[in-house]
């Protein structure tokens, strides 16, 4: 009885190394979201899914109530002499009023898994041959209409360590396929949704700013909530505990992902 009671005395003097242990490790494990360990006191999210958001059609349309955040970045003058202007795309469904290539990434965006997983397998061959050719031409990549050009369809989901995994008794690998469905359409908006404002952007002259840090909470956003969509048909009795990584893998995101907000360049990551 003795060394049965042992190991529980172990597991509790131990747990909180292992704690410490996994979240530093976090980092290594979500590759695809620029992964690094979120704080042990960051902020609760939503604790319920928030509600689908309806197709958008590609329209263009100015905010009636344009708005400036100086914290986000200096705030753009307007060249024709009317002073301040402001950030012209700061949602998603803004971006989508870009055009039908921007609503098209927009709607995959807040769409399904599923819905994306079925486009993805139509276009992504043919980009993935241009890719593999060597030397790999990427104009050609980025021209080609997969059915837009300049979509980009990598992905590598929410990829984990073998170190981190050991650390966290598997829990990062076992989430990481429970969110997988997440982490693919966070993937494919970090790869497409910042860019195709910036080329925006730049076509306006810098005139039609970008509110990224608007723009990506939104798409955080999302990956939370396309999390606890999850969770809720898990069944009662683990259903905390998902609800629970679902928090840690979004608050790292959150944290540490700026840098895999693809602003500038078409990455491909697999």
């Amino acid at each position: 009885m003795a060394d049965l009671l042992f190991f529980p005395r172990l597991a509790a003097q131990t747990a909180p190394l292992r704690r410490a242990a996994g979240a530093l490790t976090l980092a290594l494990s979500l590759a695809a979201c620029g992964g690094a360990a979120p704080p042990e006191t960051a902020a609760p999210a939503p604790t319920s899914a928030a509600p689908r958001a309806p197709t958008v059609q590609p329209q263009f349309i100015v905010p009636e109530d344009p708005s400036c955040d100086p914290f986000a970045i200096e705030c753009p003058v307007d060249p024709g002499g009317g002073g301040t202007s402001f950030y012209r795309y700061w949602t998603l469904a803004q971006v989508a009023t870009i055009d039908a290539r921007a609503a098209f990434a927009v709607n995959l965006t807040r769409g399904s898994a599923s819905a994306l997983d079925q486009a993805r397998a139509q276009h992504y061959p043919a980009q993935k041959a241009l890719v593999d050719q060597t030397p790999t031409d990427w104009a050609a990549v980025q021209a080609q209409a997969t059915p837009h050009a300049g979509l980009n369809w990598s992905q590598d989901g929410c990829s984990t360590t073998t170190l981190t995994n050991i650390l966290t008794l598997g829990m990062t690998a076992l989430y990481s396929q429970t969110f997988g469905p997440a982490c693919r359409l966070h993937d494919f908006a970090y790869r497409n949704i910042p860019r195709l404002a910036n080329e925006a952007q730049v076509a306006s002259g810098q005139r039609d700013q970008v509110d990224h840090v608007s723009l990506r909470r939104e798409v955080d956003d999302l990956f939370l909530s396309n999390m606890l969509d999850i969770c809720a048909g898990k069944a009662w009795i683990v259903r905390g505990s998902c609800n629970n990584w679902a928090r840690t893998f979004a608050s790292a995101v959150r944290s540490y992902g700026g840098s895999s907000w693809a602003v500038w360049n078409f990455t491909w990551e697999e």
